[in-house]
């Protein structure tokens, strides 16, 4: 008994004493410190400011209008075609079909693998038996489950 108190005594005392030291050294008034600052009252000087000289405007100089001709439009004789009649000649109206007898491994790229987590049943030892076996094993009680 004695050498199972041994060792949390002596941690006790240890964090006791270091929290001791702690508190001596350690001291709760912080003061900043103080900055050199003076009043000081100066004359300060009047700058008059003298408005801007006005700044002479050149004069737009004339642009010559370039040679411009207009375009010359051309037409082209296009022949009367129907464009609805030949849309609707490449439409389908079955329905798309599928070859039932194809192997699934042909169309999908997903490869079975067996789980990492295997269990031997779906009911994982909750079952009556499995219970009972449990209880014997691990120690409890039927009340406790």
């Amino acid at each position: 008994m004695i050498e199972a108190l041994t060792g949390p005594v002596l941690s006790s005392i240890f964090h006791l004493l270091l929290f001791i030291l702690l508190a001596l050294t350690i001291k709760d008034k912080f003061t900043k410190p103080q900055a050199d600052i003076a009043d000081t009252v100066e004359d300060v000087e009047e700058l008059i400011i003298e408005a801007p000289p006005k700044v002479e405007e050149p004069e737009p100089e004339e642009i010559e209008p370039a040679d411009v001709s207009p375009p010359v439009v051309t037409t082209v004789a296009v022949e009367n075609l129907d464009t609805e009649e030949t849309a609707l000649e490449d439409t389908d109206d079955e329905a798309p079909s599928t070859d039932d007898s194809m192997e699934v491994e042909a169309v999908s790229d997903v490869v079975v693998s067996p789980s990492t987590f295997a269990s031997p049943n779906v009911f994982g030892g909750r079952t009556a038996v499995r219970r009972v076996g449990a209880v014997a094993r691990f120690g409890g009680s039927k009340k406790g489950q």
